[in-house]
């Protein structure tokens, strides 16, 4: 009975998180009829997924050749997706921003000097910009968004098993709005993996160990991707305060080299600009959510923490709940908001990207969920290291 319940509210969440944020590509690009059509087919997926055998399906999923056919689609399909926006009202320039800001390493290096248009500033924060750059500077930006598919996969496989990294990339390529994002080019995807990954090293390596050098190289990567927003300012802190429980030492180390990074670019690019342009975004917070909510979600968001650093355990599923938890908290109250103040424009719904960031880590709490119904058993050298899918 306890794995009936927990598996309707997946379903459940699995419909609110995915399905209803695709409703954006089928309105904007088909009609009703193929969002209904969608919805049948997910959720047919998702009843073989959580109540009966998704292995069949499995087998003749792998997430290498999918890898191998999104970079020969995007060689193809990038370029196209990127010449609609050149047509009015259609196409999407989530992909400039980065280009541009890349571009200016050839010329000024400020990086927040040129403007995507008269009304869209710059959102990639300094690190993620140059760390980035060479997709840019060497024409290689059809290999972006698809390269860090392969790191995620990569990651999973090494640090699980391959059938990890089939299933997580199999529940990817149900969620349009990823689709969306690899072929355009945005940028968001990306750093939500980056951001995944790296709680994923932190866990794995931070919680036991005394390498210096691991250390610093995994705190000095988070504050790098944690530059890629201005608001993932918090996320070092984030980790750190999880990361505390398990090892206070790392966790020191971690928060003080990571935010350090991340202070540090931004104060930099800050000082050799005229307008930084990042910080637009806490303006656009303040116009999808009013200042009250904003306070009694921060108020919430942190009421939430001190019990998610209660109840965390020593495994991997608590760890990656306990993140996932969090940027729910945060995300889906902002997509919402700007679904909201743009009058339920589901065509137009820029909102439906910022969703991005909670799911890498949605997927993993499902895959782990199945297994530790699987398995009965929540050892996390089980959870990190051993076969969990068979």
């Amino acid at each position: 009975m306890k794995k009936i319940q927990s598996n309707i509210f997946k379903f459940l969440l699995y419909n609110l998180l995915i399905v209803f944020f695709s409703a954006r590509f089928f309105l904007k690009f088909f009609n009703i009829y193929f969002l209904i059509l969608f919805i049948l087919i997910i959720n047919v997926f998702l009843y073989f997924l959580l109540f009966r055998d998704i292995n069949p399906i499995l087998r003749y999923f792998n997430w290498k050749v999918i890898i191998v056919l999104l970079t020969i689609g995007n060689f193809f399909i990038y370029p196209l997706v990127d010449a609609r926006k050149f047509q009015p009202g259609k196409g999407s320039a989530g992909d400039d921003a980065l280009i541009l800001s890349a571009n200016t390493l050839k010329t000024t290096g400020k990086l927040y000097d040129v403007m995507v248009g008269e009304d869209t500033p710059t959102s990639p924060g300094p690190g993620w910009v140059i760390l980035n750059s060479p997709f840019v500077l060497l024409n290689l930006y059809f290999l972006f968004t698809v390269f860090y598919v392969f790191i995620v996969c990569i990651t999973l496989s090494y640090t699980f098993n391959k059938t990890t990294a089939d299933l997580f990339l199999l529940l990817c390529s149900t969620s349009m709005v990823f689709w969306e994002l690899i072929f355009n080019g945005h940028d968001i995807f990306p750093l939500s993996a980056m951001l995944f990954v790296c709680s994923i090293l932190i866990f794995r390596y931070m919680t036991k160990s005394n390498n210096i050098i691991l250390i610093a190289a995994i705190a000095l990567l988070t504050g790098v991707i944690s530059t890629s927003r201005i608001i993932f300012i918090f996320f070092p802190f984030l980790l750190s305060l999880f990361l505390w429980k398990f090892n206070k030492k790392n966790s020191v180390l971690l928060f003080f080299i990571a935010t350090v990074v991340n202070v540090s670019l931004h104060l930099y690019y800050y000082s050799v600009n005229t307008v930084y342009q990042p910080l637009h975004l806490f303006n656009k917070a303040l116009t999808n959510i009013d200042f009250p909510l904003i306070i009694s979600g921060l108020t919430g968001f942190f009421i939430m923490l001190f019990f998610q650093y209660k109840n965390l355990t020593e495994n991997f599923q608590s760890w990656n709940k306990s993140i996932f938890t969090s940027f729910l908290i945060i995300f889906f109250p902002i997509s919402v908001g700007d679904l909201i103040k743009n009058n339920f424009n589901f065509q137009s719904w820029e909102g439906a990207n910022y969703i991005i960031p909670v799911i890498p880590f949605f997927f993993l709490y499902i895959i782990l969920e199945l297994n530790k119904f699987l398995f009965k058993n929540d050892n996390p050298e089980n959870l990190i290291e051993g076969n969990l899918i068979q």
